[in-house]
């Protein structure tokens, strides 16, 4: 076996321990270890190089901005070794240049370098021919102990006794050659193999496998629920980035717990049936997780009054909603709003009296009011005759609205 053939991933078995640590200028993107080994960060995987001919080992890196052409024994230098006279060569101590484990690497100077390179050379190449094959012999010899170490590791065959159990088998009688009579816990008999019983591949007569399946089967049947239909919603928002909503929960950090995310029994049981179709499930704390402290049931009316962009007003020594103050007051919540948006004070806004207020025309009032118009009057005036906006009369008159009385 020549160096043409040896993989540097040898040392890996000829040193128990095996450290990594960053490429400089690449700490995210390559590791380098103590035995010569490179690292790809982002593909997870580990480059083995093949020695070449009398040569160093090249590699080339490369990250977002920028790439180099360097070559391995330098990085494990680099990482590895301290270099406080700021030397700027690498030397290989044995010799040979593909050896680029830390224990064969040092620091020097050039004069050094050429110094050493001009010993090896009176040294004669094969020199360095018969250190190659020494590294080469250590290595056979160590994955030759390893296998005889292995062979020993593995379980000497378990000799079977009538009586003795194994998982849900009981051995009853000895058949001819390897087979065994076997007695399940289900009551069935069965002739088995030896060996499949005592390595544990074979566990019953088949009935554990049944079992099985039949619970992989089976499902929680609730898939027609309302309950369920909110804990797949959740589900939708929290973690489907292709969810209209996902910006607004998912995307905000917002998830369910444990318990939830892996049962809807679980999420049935801690929040309990849904009181009616009107109802759906509201976190307490807005900028909370779903689970059972800060969920309930509520209705439409409940979550709007505690969304994040709900308006909360301090009027009358109290804090309440503003479409709840509109609902207190017996006043329209839009006209407050449109109010407000335009600068008004909360107080005044809540305070002042609607000019029109609001009023549901029969068919008599509506005959009457066209009358009215054929006879001459303009909106405004059949407007306070009736209480009403004149834009309501517009609408009348242009068949916007009561379009079939005449």
């Amino acid at each position: 076996m020549g160096h043409k053939h040896l993989d540097l991933g040898l040392f890996i078995y000829m040193n128990t321990i095996e450290t990594w640590k960053s490429v400089k200028n690449y700490e995210n993107f390559y590791e380098i270890s103590n035995l010569g080994r490179l690292k790809i960060l982002k593909k997870e995987k580990i480059v083995f190089f093949k020695p070449p001919k009398n040569s160093y080992v090249n590699v080339f890196l490369r990250n977002e901005k920028t790439s180099i052409y360097t070559r391995i024994h330098r990085l494990v230098a680099e990482a590895f070794i301290p270099n406080p006279e700021n030397k700027a060569c690498v030397n290989h101590k044995n010799g040979i240049k593909w050896d680029n484990r830390v224990e064969n690497l040092e620091w020097v100077t050039y004069s050094e370098n050429n110094f050493d390179r001009w010993k090896n050379f009176r040294e004669g190449r094969h020199n360095l021919i018969e250190k190659e094959n020494e590294i080469v012999n250590l290595f056979e010899n160590f994955i030759k102990n390893k296998e005889i170490a292995e062979e020993t590791k593995k379980r000497k065959p378990i000799k079977i006794i009538i009586g003795m159990k194994f998982n849900m088998l009981t051995a009853i009688e000895k058949l001819e050659r390897k087979y065994w009579l076997f007695q399940c816990d289900c009551g069935i008999k069965k002739k088995i193999v030896d060996y499949s019983v005592t390595s544990g591949h074979t566990k019953s007569c088949g009935c554990l496998f049944k079992k099985t399946i039949k619970k992989l089967k089976e499902t929680h049947k609730l898939s027609k629920t309302l309950e369920y239909s909110s804990w797949c919603s959740i589900k939708e928002r929290c973690y489907n980035k292709n969810s209209k909503h996902y910006c607004n929960y998912g995307g905000r950090g917002i998830l369910m717990s444990d318990e939830w995310f892996n049962s809807p029994e679980q999420f049935i049981k801690d929040m309990g049936l849904k009181p009616s179709k009107e109802y759906s499930i509201e976190r307490i704390d807005n900028n909370g997780n779903y689970c059972k402290e800060n969920c309930k049931w509520a209705t439409r009316k409940e979550q709007q009054n505690n969304r994040r962009v709900t308006i909360k007003v301090y009027y009358n020594n109290e804090i309440k909603s503003l479409i709840d103050w509109c609902e207190d007051l017996n006043i329209n919540y839009k006209m407050v709003e449109s109010r407000i948006r335009r600068g008004w004070d909360y107080k005044k806004a809540l305070e002042t009296p609607q000019k029109h207020e609001t009023k549901k025309l029969n068919e008599e009032q509506v005959r009457e009011i066209k009358k009215l118009s054929l006879e001459g009057l303009n909106y405004k005036q059949i407007a306070s005759m009736f209480n009403v906006d004149p834009t309501n009369i517009g609408h009348i008159m242009r068949g916007k609205c009561w379009k079939h009385i005449i």
